[in-house]
C-alpha cells in the first residue's frame, strides 16, 4: 500500500492532524526565512529592537488573551458539537479579555514615553504596538474557532498564510522605507489580512448574535487559574532573557540571541510536531 493509499484510509481526525503537522513545518520554515530576511534588511541592532517590540506584544497577549484560549477552545468545542454554533463561547471569551486588554493598553499609553525610550523607538510607535497586539488577538481568536470546529487544516493554513504574508510584505518593501516600526506594522497587516480571509470562510453569521449567557461565568471559572500559570511561563521563556540582556548588553546582542534561539527552537519543534 502506497503512502497516498494509507492517507486515504485515515479518518478525518487523522487526516487533519497530518495536515496540521505538515503546515506547522511549513510555518516554521517561513518563520525562519522571515528572521533571516529581517536580519539582513534591518541589521542586527534594529532586529534586536524589533524582537523587543514583539516581546511586548507577547506580554500584552499573556495578560489579556492567552490564559483564556484553552477555556475558549474547550467550551466552544462543546457548544459546536451540541448546536453547530459557537457564538456564545466566542463572545464570552471576548468579554472576559476586553477589560484586561483595556487595562494593558491604558498602561502602555500612560507610560508611553518610558516604553518608547526603553525600546528605542518613536513615541508614535506605541500605537503600532497596540494595533499589532489587537490584530494578533483577533487572528488567535479565529484560529481558536477553527480548532473548536476541528478544522485543523484551516487552522494550520492560517499559521502558514500569516507568516507568508509578512515575509512577502517585508521582502517587497523598498529598503529605504524599512525600519522597526514599519516592520511591526507589516506584522499587523499580515495578521489582519489572514483574519479577514478567515472571516470570509466562516461566513458573516458564524459568530452572531452577540450573546454570552451562562458560558461566560463557566469559562471565567475554568480559565482564571491559568492566568497565574501563563505569567509563570513568561518568566521561564526567552522573553525574560531579553530584559536581562537589554539591561546589561547592547541591544544588538538581543538580536543575536533571538537568531540563536530561533535556530534552537526550529530544531526542537521539528521533533515535537
Amino acid at each position: 500500500m502506497t503512502l497516498i493509499d494509507r492517507v486515504g484510509t485515515m479518518g478525518p481526525f487523522s487526516r487533519s492532524f497530518l495536515a496540521l503537522g505538515a503546515q506547522n513545518y511549513v510555518s516554521m520554515a517561513l518563520a525562519f526565512a522571515l528572521n533571516v530576511v529581517l536580519t539582513r534588511r534591518l541589521g542586527v541592532e534594529d532586529y534586536g529592537r524589533l524582537a523587543m517590540l514583539l516581546m511586548l506584544g507577547q506580554v500584552l497577549l499573556l495578560g489579556t488573551a492567552n490564559w483564556t484560549h484553552i477555556g475558549f477552545v474547550r467550551f466552544a468545542s462543546e457548544e459546536f458539537n451540541a448546536t453547530r454554533r459557537l457564538y456564545k463561547s466566542f463572545w464570552s471569551r471576548i468579554s472576559i479579555a476586553f477589560p484586561f486588554a483595556l487595562l494593558c493598553m491604558f498602561a502602555l499609553i500612560w507610560w508611553r514615553q518610558f516604553v518608547a525610550s526603553y525600546l528605542g523607538v518613536p513615541v508614535w510607535a506605541i500605537g503600532i504596538i497596540i494595533a499589532q497586539f489587537l490584530a494578533t488577538f483577533a487572528l488567535q481568536s479565529l484560529g481558536g474557532v477553527f480548532q473548536a470546529r476541528q478544522e485543523m487544516g484551516r487552522y494550520g493554513a492560517m499559521l502558514v498564510l500569516e507568516k507568508a504574508a509578512v515575509l512577502t510584505l517585508v521582502a517587497a518593501l523598498p529598503l529605504a522605507l524599512l525600519n522597526v516600526p514599519v516592520v511591526l506594522a507589516l506584522y499587523a497587516v499580515g495578521a489582519i489580512l489572514v483574519t479577514m480571509a478567515a472571516l470570509l470562510i466562516l461566513g458573516r453569521r458564524a459568530l452572531l448574535p452577540v450573546q454570552c449567557g451562562a458560558t461566560r461565568k463557566r469559562m471565567l471559572a475554568f480559565s482564571f487559574p491559568l492566568l497565574i500559570s501563563c505569567w509563570a511561563g513568561f518568566f521561564g521563556a526567552n522573553w525574560f532573557d531579553f530584559i536581562i540582556i537589554r539591561q546589561f548588553r547592547p541591544i544588538s546582542d538581543v538580536g543575536l540571541y533571538q537568531l540563536g534561539w530561533q535556530i534552537a527552537a526550529v530544531a526542537q519543534q521539528i521533533t515535537i510536531v
